[in-house]
């Protein structure tokens, strides 16, 4: 069956089945993302109030690590700059 010129194929079909199948398996992997972050924010909790110093030591380091990946940059170029001043 061919469509004339100018004619909106058919409501439904394939496409609109495969964007429903796609959204179907978008949703269940939310769901088991949800879930996955929900059980380890309990399992970390828990570990973190059974070693509060360890768990103060891996915020420490984490927390120096973020701040060299974002920050450590903007440093090395303004030293840079303050060596061409000095020498």
């Amino acid at each position: 069956m061919s469509e004339q010129p100018g004619t909106a194929p058919p409501p439904g079909g394939q496409a609109q089945e495969d964007g429903m199948r796609e959204a179907a398996m978008f949703a269940q992997g939310a769901r088991l993302g949800t879930e996955w972050v929900r059980k380890t924010s309990v399992q970390v909790k828990a570990w973190a109030e059974d070693n509060p110093g360890q768990a103060v030591l891996v915020a420490l380091g984490a927390g120096f690590l973020l701040g060299k990946l974002l920050f450590g940059r903007r440093r090395e170029k303004s030293n840079a700059h303050r060596r061409s001043e000095i020498g």
